[in-house]
């Protein structure tokens, strides 16, 4: 949901970024080692359509919040640290509301 959040308030802000972040992002995965090959994988198939695709991506908690940092560093990339710190904040407010959040809390990704 947090990725979600946060590509949706792009597209809807920032609409001429999102090529930015996507190119970006998929350079952060190319550059980090930390991740597992399938953890990998479902990143970059998230970013093959990433308003399409529910960015639900299998890891554990390490990996995820590997996958979080790299996404905020091309969301600082795309948007500029200020923008990008708004952007993310939302989402991880956003993505407190599910039912899920109670179990695992998004802050523990950043």
């Amino acid at each position: 949901e947090l990725l979600r959040s946060a590509l949706s308030e792009v597209q809807r802000f920032h609409g001429t970024a999102l090529n930015d972040l996507r190119s970006s992002a998929l350079e952060q995965l190319d550059q980090g080692r930390s991740l597992s090959q399938p953890v990998r994988k479902q990143v970059r198939d998230a970013w093959g359509h990433p308003m399409q695709f529910h960015w639900v991506i299998e890891g554990t908690p390490a990996e995820l919040s590997q996958v979080v940092h790299q996404f905020y560093v091309a969301l600082c990339e795309a948007l500029g640290p200020v923008d990008a710190d708004q952007v993310l904040t939302r989402s991880v407010r956003a993505a407190e509301q599910i039912p899920q959040a109670r179990q695992f809390s998004p802050r523990k990704l950043i």
